[in-house]
């Protein structure tokens, strides 16, 4: 006599879309995962500020909308866009957004400030550095934030002079400043390419700024360099900082947590099970070993179906555990990001860590 499984809301069997490639470890994680996973020690009450040389944002501004909420700001460089592009285009709910264009395919920048952070941009001009100097609230304390990036063409000597006028007037905004951006100047060689690295940390030494990043960012066949920065006269601000890896570019993304309690969006959990270990083989010797047919010594239909459930979901808790997992609020979240795209952006990022570490 064929018997077949009951029904379950939650069983391994649910939809023919429930079928998976166990071997791949994507299927329980992706990039916007391990970047909410870095960031949540201090992340889910305290100001995240993040900076990244994306490199071109056109193309890949829906892989930013996937993770952006795990920054409070994110300011970006090269977006190589122009006027023609619409700030609708790049507008994401939640956030208020500041850019500065230089041509289409080259240069720009562009900076996130979550709406719940009190923030205004302040004038400032400059002829070869591209700048972006935007005064923040988080917590108690105000704060200039400077977002730079300066072509690797520009001479040393113009560099200092305009960057002597921006940390002016972001100091004579707010005491307390933060520099970030990619700014080509290779701290990890200050001696390299007309000691620009050299340069900077002069700049540094004379604005009392101290640096928070101070492990490669940059990873080529040839060489590790430090060239996307984090800079602060007040490191006491710093709870933990470092960098991250989100695939986009050649840059890595490098990112500051303050000890700043700033308002965050309501987070939101849901459950689902995780196939990251499955085995297939010996889930069914397991459910060779359950002995279902204990479930006919209750006369009701309904209750031999909770006994059928409950022995198969014992089985099925330990080789699919449930686990509990974010649900991102962000209106401004990418609806084109498929399971799928969702998959190869994890074999991206994971060739990517393949080749940094070699």
């Amino acid at each position: 006599m064929a018997c077949s499984l009951p029904q379950i809301s939650d069983s391994f069997f649910e939809s023919s879309s429930s079928s998976l490639n166990v071997s791949d470890p994507g299927n329980c994680s992706d990039l916007s995962s391990e970047i909410f996973d870095t960031l949540s020690r201090y992340g889910a009450k305290h100001c995240v500020i993040g900076s990244l040389n994306i490199n071109s944002l056109g193309g890949k501004f829906n892989e930013v909308q996937e993770w952006i909420e795990a920054f409070d700001i994110l300011c970006i460089q090269e977006t190589k866009i122009d006027r023609s592009f619409p700030d609708s285009q790049f507008a994401i709910a939640g956030y208020n957004m500041y850019r500065r264009d230089r041509k289409k395919g080259g240069g720009g920048i562009m900076v996130y400030v979550r709406k719940s952070l009190p923030s205004y941009r302040l004038k400032i001009k400059t002829n070869e550095t591209e700048a972006i100097l935007v005064d923040f609230q988080a917590g108690k304390q105000h704060i200039s934030l400077l977002c730079g990036y300066k072509l690797p063409s520009v001479n040393n000597n113009i560099f200092v002079d305009e960057m002597y006028t921006l940390l002016d007037a972001a100091i004579s905004n707010r005491p307390n400043i933060i520099c970030l951006g990619d700014l080509n100047c290779d701290i990890l060689h200050p001696l390299d390419n007309s000691k620009e690295g050299r340069t900077w940390l002069d700049i540094c030494d004379i604005y009392d700024l101290k640096n928070l990043i101070t492990v490669p960012t940059r990873i080529s066949c040839t060489k590790q360099s430090c060239t996307d920065i984090i800079a602060t006269n007040v490191p006491a601000f710093e709870l933990q900082s470092g960098t991250l890896e989100p695939g986009l570019s050649d840059h890595k993304l490098v990112y500051t947590n303050l000890n700043r309690k700033v308002m965050k969006p309501t987070t939101f959990f849901t459950k689902a099970r995780c196939f990251k270990n499955f085995n297939e083989q010996a889930f069914n010797k397991d459910l060779e070993r359950v002995p279902f047919n204990v479930a006919h010594i209750f006369d009701d239909v309904n209750d031999i179906c909770w006994a059928w459930e409950k022995l198969y979901t014992n089985v099925l808790d330990v080789h699919a555990p449930i686990k509990s997992k974010r649900c991102r609020n962000a209106a401004g979240k990418s609806k084109f990001i498929t399971p799928e795209i969702k998959k190869e952006m994890w074999k991206r990022n994971a060739l990517k860590r393949k080749f940094n570490k070699t």
